[in-house]
């Protein structure tokens, strides 16, 4: 069996095989990790394809996407830490920066 895991406003990263043997007794496990990008009302779609095997070859199987509806809201904080990371060299450059050279030009007078 194979599972995926998507979503256009997320990270997903698999921490397993997406194909994985189905076992007699006992079970299979498929597992992600998941980080939000974008907040709002999402959608994760789960992908299932079965293969069988048949006496000639192998048959493979989609099953219908199962999707989930997922709200995501933003952590203000990491939102803004985000953001800051993101452009720390525009916000150096127009803010930081002059005010440095603003408090040096006052100190001198």
């Amino acid at each position: 069996m194979k599972v995926r895991l998507t979503g256009e406003a997320f990270s997903i990263q698999a921490l397993n095989e997406e194909a994985q043997v189905i076992p007699a007794h006992g079970y299979t496990e498929w597992a992600w990790d998941v980080v939000p990008v974008q907040s709002g009302t999402r959608t994760l779609h789960l992908h299932v394809t079965v293969r069988i095997r048949l006496p000639h070859g192998e048959e493979r199987k989609d099953h219908p996407v199962v999707d989930r509806i997922i709200q995501v809201d933003v952590d203000s904080i990491y939102s803004i830490k985000k953001w800051i990371a993101d452009h720390w060299q525009w916000l150096l450059g127009t803010l930081v920066i002059p005010l440095i050279a603003w408090i040096w030009a006052k100190l001198q007078s």
